[in-house]
C-alpha cells in the first residue's frame, strides 16, 4: 500500500496581517495577546509626560502602541506614521 505524505508549512508563533488588523484601539493588552499571541519585540518608548507605560509592541513589519494597558494605535495608523516620518527623512 502506497502513502502520500502531504506536508503543511504552517506558520508557528506568527502573526499575519489579517491577524493583526483585528486589533482595535481601546482593546486591553490581554486581549490582543488572547487574539494575536505575544508580539515579537515590545519597546518602551520615552515618556514625556505623565505617568504609565508607553509601548510600541512588534508583530514582524507590523506594530500597536500600547499605553498603560491599552491600544492607543493600531497597526494601520503606527504603519502610517511610520511611512510619513520615512518620507521626511527622505526629503
Amino acid at each position: 500500500m502506497k502513502w502520500l505524505i502531504i506536508l503543511l508549512l504552517v506558520p508557528i508563533g506568527c502573526t499575519t496581517t489579517s491577524e493583526i488588523d483585528k486589533v482595535k484601539i481601546g482593546m486591553t493588552a490581554s486581549e490582543v495577546v488572547e487574539l494575536v499571541g505575544e508580539p515579537t519585540e515590545k519597546e518602551e518608548l520615552i515618556k514625556l509626560a505623565g505617568d504609565g507605560t508607553t509601548e510600541m509592541w512588534h508583530y514582524g513589519a507590523e506594530a500597536i502602541q500600547v499605553v498603560n494597558g491599552t491600544v492607543t494605535k493600531d497597526a494601520a495608523l503606527v504603519n502610517e506614521e511610520e511611512a510619513e516620518a520615512l518620507l521626511l527623512l527622505t526629503k
